[in-house]
């Protein structure tokens, strides 16, 4: 309901009102607009999400409990639930609590004892305005090698952690401790972390390390979220893992351990490098690169996807899914460097003692570069069919295999590998034709011209199971074989990569090369049309935008050209004629992650229609704006105001920057300016 907080008209002529000297300019009332709209917007959002979180700041430094932390001005030292935190705090959820950038919290572990709630989860992360130093660095809790858990969330749900490095922690038993341990947690994201360092003095190797869940089978698991981080354990290397049962894993670099990856559902654009050599100090221990089993996390549908896979060696394997009784999806994927002999792919039926004939794999638009002579670059293992299982259907497409004596699969029909094989579309090259044609480990193995041999002699996979390429180039006409999609563009030489990471990593997702243009469809309308305030998911949602396990939508990469953008269309009813602005439910994490274009009633186009978001910590809300002949700081049109006639509109949003987060939409009536206001003095 709109509140009526304007004076009482004195006059209807406007020069008793105000004398030409007091009558207030086009940009006063703006504004006056706009300081009416805020507080309408924000009990919108009030009423959709419950009562407003607090925001709570901790500096280990300059901090102490006894403050009120409610500002950087009065920090506590300790956040609630780490150890020794002594200060005064009722939870509310959504809460936020922002730790000084370059601070070490050093031997303090933290036990989550509250749930966020669904769109308002508790967050525990940065402002990157607020710093020590020169210039900002994540904060750092350094476990100093102390026996343990760093975080223990038990089965607490909602919760983000967001740009913390965490590191140094030590077990004295095989499995169940790591950085960040839990038993069942749900709706977890951790993101824009960089993680490392674990060891332990048991005599058995198993399920400790990184992130750590020692339940896989629960309701919700597959909500648990690693975006955007980088984990490693470079100073110790032979022990434990990098993750155990994240739902998904994705836009972030895991490398150099033993073993990187046991039980996910969905490991979409990774690089995931230098796993199992050395091998684990236990000679017992299996090593992987990503065991992916669907069931064994309570799916049926599970994917590997759009990610680098490289230098793995020894006992690890690449990518090692097990479909029994589910559907894996392999795809736009490259594999390349030292393998181990369980090859890129290793596909294991084994299914507990039920000895059956099932499940499906489907391997679309990878490329291979084998390491071996004579092998092939999708290994179906046999596990003793007809007394063993084995899987139901292998299907290869649009892959492209490099290497001397190399096939595509070892699998065969009606045999012990696989129930049936569908193999077609698929190139095979000795690394001379490759290299002579241009494909080469400069360019990561791209297509570089028109006539190359992968380019328009591929098949279009069928369900619009994926759109895009790795990079994120759309796939439109006839497609092309391997993970890329030729679209005119020579790729820039890639340098080798190094086997040792950066002193002080920082994880960021990197913009993706712009596709070419392509004609979009006109707007799909939703089935019916919504009110004033929905959720992001409600529309018609196209990719590259994907629905986010949090009720979001974002795109993993950047797309400069809206016509190349995830699109989400809305149509909604407004109720009386009038003027609209939107706001939204946003996370715009940092200045390569904060924009995307929008419009009411007709395509977006660029750079006017860009709204640029001011940056957020976690999700906040935030009014649309337009950049119009302004810039990426300073915006036109602020906010943005529609006028809308009564009846059906359709709201278009399109992709820009990766990772820009989009929950709650409101679209709000502007309170008309004041025809009259009473003068001063």
């Amino acid at each position: 309901m709109l509140i009526n907080i304007y004076p009482p008209m004195i006059s209807t002529h406007p020069d008793q009102v105000f004398p030409n000297w007091r009558r207030p300019s086009v940009a006063f009332l703006a504004r006056l607009r706009v300081a009416c709209l805020l507080p309408v917007i924000a009990a919108s959002f009030l009423v959709a999400q419950g009562l407003a979180a607090g925001t709570y700041y901790i500096d280990f430094v300059g901090g102490s409990d006894a403050s009120a932390g409610t500002n950087k001005s009065t920090p506590w030292k300790r956040c609630p639930g780490m150890s020794g935190f002594s200060g005064t705090y009722i939870h509310q959820a959504g809460d936020h609590f922002i730790f000084k950038g370059g601070v070490t919290w050093l031997g303090l572990g933290i036990a989550i004892a509250n749930n966020g709630a669904v769109g308002n989860p508790d967050y525990y992360g940065v402002d990157q305005t607020w710093f020590t130093g020169g210039s900002w660095a994540r904060p750092k809790f350094d476990y100093a090698y102390n026996t343990g858990t760093g975080i223990n969330l038990g089965s607490q749900g909602y919760v983000t952690f967001d740009n913390i490095e965490m590191c140094h922690v030590s077990s004295n038993q095989s499995q169940g401790t790591g950085l960040i341990v839990g038993y069942a947690p749900v709706h977890l994201t951790v993101k824009n972390c960089y993680l490392h360092g674990w060891r332990t003095t048991a005599a058995k190797d198993d399920a400790h390390g990184g992130i750590i869940f020692t339940q896989q089978i629960f309701a919700g698991n597959e909500t648990n979220i690693i975006d955007n981080c980088e984990i490693e354990n470079l100073e110790n290397l032979t022990n434990g893992l990098c993750v155990r049962a994240m739902g998904t894993i994705r836009n972030s670099h895991i490398h150099h351990n033993s073993s990187a990856i046991l039980f996910c559902v969905d490991f979409d654009h990774n690089e995931i490098d230098h796993i199992g050599n050395p091998t684990s100090f236990d000679p017992t221990a299996h090593e992987n690169g990503v065991y992916l089993d669907p069931q064994a996390m309570n799916q049926t549908v599970g994917y590997i996807r759009n990610s680098k896979f490289h230098d793995m060696d020894i006992g690890a394997n690449m990518a090692y899914p097990n479909p029994r009784f589910a559907t894996i999806h392999i795809y736009n994927n490259l594999f390349y460097g030292t393998q181990s002999g369980q090859l890129a792919i290793n596909i294991d039926p084994y299914d507990y003692g039920a000895n059956a004939t099932s499940g499906a794999v489907y391997c679309y638009n990878n490329t291979f570069v084998n390491y071996f002579n004579n092998e092939p670059a999708i290994h179906s293992a046999s596990r003793g069919w007809p007394s063993g299982p084995r899987l139901a259907k292998l299907v290869c497409q649009n892959n492209h295999v490099i290497g001397t004596g190399a096939f595509v699969t070892d699998a065969s029909s009606n045999s012990a590998t696989a129930g049936s094989l569908t193999g077609d579309h698929n190139l095979i090259q000795t690394p001379a034709v490759a290299s002579g044609q241009g494909y080469n480990s400069g360019n990561l193995w791209r297509p570089t011209s028109q006539g190359d041999a992968t380019v328009g002699t591929g098949v279009i996979v069928p369900n619009n199971l994926f759109t895009t390429d790795m990079l994120g180039v759309l796939r439109i006409g006839t497609w092309d074989i391997g993970a890329y999609q030729y679209n005119g563009v020579t790729p820039t030489p890639t340098p080798a990569p190094t086997s040792t990471p950066a002193t002080t990593p920082t994880p960021t997702v990197a913009p993706s090369p712009t596709a070419s243009p392509s004609p979009v469809p006109s707007p799909t309308p939703s089935p019916s049309p919504l009110g004033l305030s929905f959720g992001s998911t409600a529309g018609m949602i196209t990719a590259p935008f994907i629905v986010n396990s949090d009720n979001t939508i974002s795109q993993s990469l950047q797309t400069v050209d809206p016509t190349q953008g995830g699109r989400a269309v809305y149509n909604f009813n407004v109720p009386s004629a009038g003027d609209y602005a939107v706001s939204a439910n946003v996370d715009a994490p940092t200045e390569g992650n904060n924009s995307v274009f929008f419009n009411i009633d007709a395509e977006p186009v660029s750079p006017t229609m860009i709204w640029d978001i001011s940056m957020t910590t976690g999700l906040e809300q935030r009014i649309a704006s337009w950049r119009g002949d302004g810039t990426d700081v300073a915006s036109q049109f602020d906010p943005k105001i529609f006028s809308l006639s009564q009846g059906v509109h359709q709201l278009i949003i399109v992709g820009r920057e990766a990772g820009t987060r989009i929950q709650q939409i409101v679209i709000q009536k502007v309170p008309a300016p004041p025809l009259n206001l009473r003068p001063s003095g």
